[in-house]
């Protein structure tokens, strides 16, 4: 990865869920406990978010290890693929179950919960409130100027999202967060697009 593209990444995940660094509306309410996607070859696939999606080979997934350590978890705190998480994990307000990254580009997928109830004391937020805010923080934070689309509906692997668009145009970048509630959880499936790659070429990744 470009270093300017990991620390806009990393910049943008911290500042929007600190708690989580440092510590229904369009789905039903599952009930099921949160497990980890699983990863063969170059394909993902989350029975809990009801997603799965296939990169290009030259794509790289990070390690358990490197997920860990942005949560502030050591990597045997950290739940196997397929398996609930660790009760440690539980315990933070932002959980990352996978990030997968273009190294020749720095565009990447990261599949990430934002355990409502940690966060806000209730599960009643809705994903309108969660954009606005998501737009909020960027805002408060200031770290890179921003362009915020309108809120858009998009369907993924099945299920409506609530999808924000952010430009970043003096790092020609752009980043998708596309959001659906699911349980006690706001899903969060980000996505961020650097140099030749575009938004409609990474959602053809997902089934």
């Amino acid at each position: 990865m470009k270093k300017l593209h990991y620390i806009i990444i990393l910049a943008l995940i911290c500042v929007l869920f600190m708690s989580g660094c440092d510590l229904q509306l369009f789905s039903p309410q599952t009930k099921k406990e949160l497990t980890r996607g699983t990863i063969e070859g170059n394909a993902y696939t989350s029975d809990y978010a009801e997603i799965s999606f296939s990169v290009p080979d030259d794509w790289v997934y990070a390690t358990d290890e490197e997920i860990a350590k942005i949560m502030g978890l050591s990597a045997d705190m950290f739940a196997e693929a397929g398996l609930e998480f660790d009760k440690e994990a539980l315990k933070k307000s932002s959980i990352y179950d996978t990030m997968v990254q273009n190294p020749a580009t720095g565009s990447n997928i990261v599949i990430l919960y934002e355990n409502l109830l940690l966060i806000t004391g209730e599960t009643k937020m809705t994903e309108e409130q969660y954009i606005d805010n998501v737009i909020n923080q960027f805002e408060t934070a200031q770290i890179y100027k921003c362009v915020y689309s309108d809120i858009k509906n998009e369907s993924l692997c099945g299920n409506q999202y609530k999808m924000l668009r952010i430009e970043m145009p003096d790092y020609n970048a752009f980043q998708y967060f596309l959001t659906r509630k699911v349980d006690k959880y706001m899903l969060s499936v980000i996505i961020s697009v650097f140099g030749d790659d575009d938004i409609s070429s990474i959602l053809n990744y997902f089934a």
